[in-house]
């Protein structure tokens, strides 16, 4: 006996509907909630997040501060630092 095809789909605690509108036509779709739209840019911020440079030649380096002004923000640099590894 084969297997009931609905065990097979998305349980619908896990999707959400969105809509579109590719080329002007409205367009409806069930998609599994962590690829909802406003997910997707929620987490785009949380992985930037993620990937802030903790050290401090690591932040210069990484946001391509000149040497000329290095020393001109090199303490709001360390305060940002300091306030991105407790997060």
């Amino acid at each position: 006996m084969a297997p009931d095809i609905k065990t097979f789909y998305a349980d619908t605690n896990f999707t959400t509907t969105v809509t579109g509108h590719p080329d002007g036509v409205e367009k409806k779709a069930d998609v599994f909630i962590l690829s909802h739209p406003d997910i997707l840019n929620l987490m785009r911020y949380v992985w930037a997040g993620c990937y802030l440079p903790t050290e401090h030649d690591e932040y210069i380096r990484r946001m391509g501060i000149d040497d000329s002004v290095k020393g001109e923000v090199t303490k709001e640099v360390d305060l940002m630092i300091k306030v991105y590894a407790d997060v």
